[in-house]
């Protein structure tokens, strides 16, 4: 009988340890796999694969990280200014330069070329769609061109009646385009061959959103227009007091988007009732170029005052202002949104920023060598942006806590060297709160090969309640909230 309470303690203990080994360790990214610790962008791993990121041009990704800083991890000098909207697809960059009528791929990275293609006549405003290993794209010369993503290999052309300034959408195996023909087009995406075309009143330059198997478009003839997005047929068609540049997002069930009458609208989706609007201008000025983003029931988008512009963040479900930034040139793009920021660049003062989406906080600015309009894309914690300057930027930390985990006895920590230099720094791993008995600090130093990832471990954590996981590395800190069972650390929260 003696032996007894000895017993009762092992079992316990054996109990806690199965339960524990059974308990799954969360990440601060909540979805990413032990074979892929830094997966930068969570579960759809697409990176950001066309205009505005996704089928209903959102602008919006899933990233758990972006840049906090202006730190400038590489610049390309392209053949001419890159107005188009980069794309990012497993670990390369695909943009296009105007003047000299290029295609370009570089890899992610570093910012080293891989390749171009070259059209016969400037490519604008359209920007790449990435699906699969293809690489699609229009040109003024009127073509719609398909090719080997791997290669840059010309697969197919589609000529259609007009020049071409529209982005290409991608859903399954169909593309949708709009062309200066008057014509918005539905393509086989695989092979070029036309399925259907819908023809408009004027120039169809803005992008197509496609939800719940309707296509959504603008046209210069100042209407928005709802198609069956299998058939072609018509729908409705809300009209606007002016021309639609600004391409459509889909969201809940709702049309968001610009006008050049200064306003901008919210329509219902299904039958294209005007829900709100919004007039944005300041006095004749504030035509609306860009896209907007929309987020956490918010709608964020710029507008054009020459010679400044302006920034808003409206309410998605009234159109009620919640903030809004007088910026110091107009604003022609469209914003991209990841981890609370929100990022966006301007004319006249050759700059892009980035604000905190909540309260449209400045965090911080780069002023270029000429104007930002093209459309920035968010991935693997990386911001890309083409500028008039010629260039192509790519803003990152040159490293950066990717993701933590939890586990039995230890929590331990994924470090990105995202330069072309070895990287060594000193790492303290620090908990706050709780009973903590053993594991309060634990302090080293790592060393991470030019675009590698490294790893570091606690010391034994042994304790209870919810402290407080602070991890410093150089001068990168990331902080996340824990659970600590006797001897199980549950990293369940980003702090």
């Amino acid at each position: 009988m003696k032996k007894q309470p000895h017993f009762y303690l092992r079992a316990m203990l054996a109990t806690l340890f199965v339960v524990t080994m059974a308990l799954p360790a969360v990440t601060l990214t909540g979805s990413a796999k032990q074979s892929d610790p830094c997966p930068g962008c969570g579960p759809m791993g697409q990176g950001w694969p066309m205009f505005h990121h996704d089928q209903a041009h959102t602008g919006v990704t899933n990233c758990i990280q972006a840049p906090v800083t202006n730190h400038l991890l590489w610049s390309y000098e392209a053949g001419g200014s890159v107005l188009s909207s980069p794309a990012v697809s497993n670990g390369r960059v695909y943009c296009a330069s105007y003047e000299d009528s290029t295609v370009f791929c570089l890899n992610e990275s570093s910012g080293a070329f891989v390749w171009k293609f070259s059209a016969s006549d400037w490519i604008p405003y359209s920007s790449p769609a990435i699906s699969g290993d293809k690489v699609y794209i229009g040109s003024r010369d009127k073509n719609v061109y398909c090719l080997n993503a791997s290669t840059g290999e010309k697969l197919w052309s589609f000529t259609t009646g007009g020049m071409i300034y529209s982005s290409p959408t991608i859903v399954k195996n169909r593309l949708y385009i709009g062309s200066s023909d008057n014509k918005l087009y539905c393509l086989n995406a695989t092979s070029g061959n036309p399925l259907w075309n819908y023809s408009t009143t004027s120039f169809v330059w803005c992008s197509p959103a496609v939800a719940d198997n309707k296509v959504y478009v603008g046209s210069m003839d100042a209407k928005m227009y709802c198609l069956n997005a299998t058939s072609g047929e018509p729908l409705w068609n809300f009209t606007t007091g002016m021309i639609i540049y600004s391409s459509p997002v889909i969201e809940h069930h709702r049309v968001y988007f610009g006008s050049w009458d200064h306003s901008v609208y919210c329509l219902d989706a299904d039958n294209g009732t005007k829900i709100w609007s919004r007039d944005i201008g300041s006095g004749s000025l504030g035509a609306i170029f860009s896209t907007p983003a929309v987020l956490d029931g918010r709608v964020y988008i710029g507008v054009d005052w020459m010679p400044q512009g302006g920034f808003f963040c409206l309410n998605a479900s009234d159109g009620t202002i919640l903030w809004n930034r007088t910026l110091n040139g107009a604003v022609y793009a469209s914003p991209a949104i990841a981890d609370h920021k929100v990022y966006v660049g301007t004319c006249q003062d050759h700059a892009f920023y980035c604000f905190d989406t909540q309260n449209g906080t400045q965090l911080w600015s780069y002023t270029g060598g000429d104007y930002f309009a093209s459309s920035p894309a968010i991935a693997n914690g990386k911001v890309f942006v083409g500028s008039n300057d010629h260039h192509l930027y790519c803003f990152a930390p040159a490293y950066q806590i990717c993701q933590v985990r939890g586990g039995l006895l230890k929590t331990t920590a994924w470090v990105k060297n995202n330069g072309p230099d070895n990287l060594t720094v000193n790492y303290t791993i620090s908990l706050t709160g709780g009973f903590i008995l053993l594991g309060k600090t634990t302090s080293g130093a790592i060393s991470i090969r030019p675009y590698s990832v490294g790893s570091i471990r606690s010391q034994a954590i042994v304790g209870f309640g919810r402290p407080t996981i602070t991890y410093t590395v150089g001068n990168v800190t990331a902080t996340a909230k824990a659970h600590v069972f006797l001897f199980y650390v549950d990293v369940h929260q980003k702090g």
